[in-house]
């Protein structure tokens, strides 16, 4: 069983019940029957939580309203948030986003959709987990300005914990290039659609496709690349893949279908948590993200 707990806070012990049935033996779950009862274990501990499931519809206190608190810690800022909610109104979507929820849950929901949603929340973010040695911090503080190509996802990762150590907020930095990266090599230069991409998953076959389309010729030579550049006023990411671009536009905001969806949210998540800004050149396959100086300070 993991150390780090999924925490489910719902009014409804049996839901509560469900949830830890579902992922006994591969998650331990805390249950909280209400806000103030969460609140009073989160306030005194450090908690460590994985994950939190969290109902929006509670008598006391709402989940959004918990929510919208609970995110002014910033020790809980990239922390994912399932919302379990039969809302799928936009406004009430974007309302859920703000306070810091970009994974939901229809009720009455499916076992299996939870579990895929759970376990893509937590590979999502497990990409902010900073892991850079010394040394290699103290080349990257000395950054100007560089350029780096990379072609596998496995790159990317690297790439972006190593970039994100650039800023002071590391950890939001590298879950936003994280997404920008990946993207650039399965949506870009792989030419992998939203909707192949959720059939894949389905199928649980997306690392292998992945790993068949960087052997094919007409992908094989393809290259994304990074334009890192550090400025006086701001950190810029520019990043660019050689695929033919895409509807950038609908993927800045989270429509209710994507917002129940298993994935798609990535640039949504870079956009409002990680940067100052987010700006896609058309026809999609160029992006560039800032990080303002008053978010750190030279030396």
């Amino acid at each position: 069983m993991q150390s780090a707990p999924i925490a489910v806070i719902d009014d409804d012990p049996l839901i509560i019940g469900l949830i830890a049935k579902i992922f006994a033996g591969k998650y331990e779950v805390k249950g909280f029957p209400n806000a103030r009862e969460a609140r009073a274990h989160f306030s005194v501990r450090s908690h460590g939580t994985r994950l939190l499931i969290l109902d929006w519809e509670m008598p006391e206190e709402s989940g959004l309203e918990f929510l919208r608190e609970f995110k002014r810690d910033s020790a809980n800022r990239y922390l994912p948030v399932i919302m379990v909610t039969g809302r799928s109104d936009p406004a009430d979507v974007d309302a859920g986003i703000q306070a810091g929820a970009f994974y939901y849950l229809p009720k009455p929901f499916d076992h299996r959709i939870l579990r895929a949603l759970v376990d893509s929340a937590i590979s999502d973010h497990e990409a902010a987990i900073i892991h850079l040695d010394p040394a290699a911090r103290e080349i990257v503080e000395r950054m100007v300005e560089c350029v780096f190509r990379f072609r596998t996802t496995d790159e990317a990762r690297d790439l972006a914990r190593w970039l994100a150590s650039t800023c002071p907020d590391a950890e939001g930095a590298q879950l936003g290039l994280h997404e920008l990266l990946i993207n650039a090599i399965e949506h870009g230069n792989l030419d992998i659609s939203h909707e192949e991409k959720s059939a894949l998953l389905e199928q649980q076959s997306l690392v292998a496709e992945i790993q068949a389309r960087l052997e094919k010729p007409e992908y094989s030579s393809r290259r994304a690349e990074v334009l890192f550049k550090r400025r006086p006023d701001q950190l810029e990411f520019k990043i660019k893949d050689q695929g033919r671009g895409f509807d950038f536009q609908k993927y800045l905001s989270l429509s209710p279908d994507r917002a129940f969806s298993r994935h798609g949210r990535g640039i949504v998540i870079a956009s409002h948590l990680c940067f100052d800004s987010l700006e896609y050149t058309a026809p999609g396959n160029c992006v560039t993200a800032i990080v303002k100086k008053r978010r750190y300070t030279f030396d």
